[in-house]
């Protein structure tokens, strides 16, 4: 399980900020409360963002599923 940081500023303005607002917090037991201090990286061939719940100031953890383009 290595973690492998990746740039979240490198993607496109509109993704990053969906990222950012649009995160689920298991201890709130709600979404789009967005996050604070948000990173990006790869483990284990999955790509993830975290932060911290802008509603309670626990860790979230979101993996992003990018879609096939043929698709």
């Amino acid at each position: 399980m290595t973690r492998k940081p990746r740039n979240l500023n490198a993607r496109d303005q509109f993704e990053r900020e969906w990222f950012i607002e649009n995160a689920w917090c298991d201890h709130c037991n709600a979404a789009d409360l967005g996050i604070y201090k948000p990173s990006e990286y790869e483990e284990d061939g999955h790509v993830f963002v975290e932060g911290i719940c802008r509603g309670c100031g626990n860790m979230v953890k979101s993996e992003i599923v990018e879609k096939d383009s043929d698709g």
